[in-house]
């Protein structure tokens, strides 16, 4: 029995850590477009880029259906993940940001990165399911 409610995932957007991630990735772009750092194209381009290639590599992961495959598309998510958590501190020491006014996307990239490192677990120590069509 679980300790925490189990609902299937049948779609990449059931994981929790695609949805923390897509969240964080609607932070960044209201942080971003309300924020002086809409007029630095390179620094603009690169928050948004990492923000939105965590959720990108999930689903595309999470497509290939077999574990271990997943995995590593999940490694790169992570990764994202903590880059944008870079440039948000980096937001902040350009002056585009405070730190209050960050601390909600901070703590969703952290919380993201969290769920997406369990994710990798559990991805690396259990065995791909049968297909609905093997089980028949």
């Amino acid at each position: 029995m679980c300790s925490t409610i189990c609902v299937p995932v049948r779609h990449h957007e059931d994981l929790v850590c695609w949805r923390l991630a897509n969240e964080l990735k609607f932070c960044v772009y209201a942080l971003v477009a309300n924020s002086p750092a809409n007029g630095d194209f390179r620094f603009r381009d690169q928050i948004k880029g990492s923000a939105s290639a965590a959720t990108s590599n999930l689903a595309e992961g999470f497509s290939l259906y077999r574990h271990k495959e997943c995995a590593p598309y999940a490694r790169t998510a992570r990764a994202s993940l903590i880059e944008t958590l870079n440039h948000l501190h980096d937001g902040v020491d350009r002056r585009y940001w405070t730190t209050e006014q960050v601390a909600p996307a901070v703590l969703l990239a952290n919380r993201a990165a969290a769920a997406t490192m369990r994710w990798i677990e559990y991805l690396m120590s259990t065995e791909t399911p049968a297909s609905r069509w093997q089980r028949k």
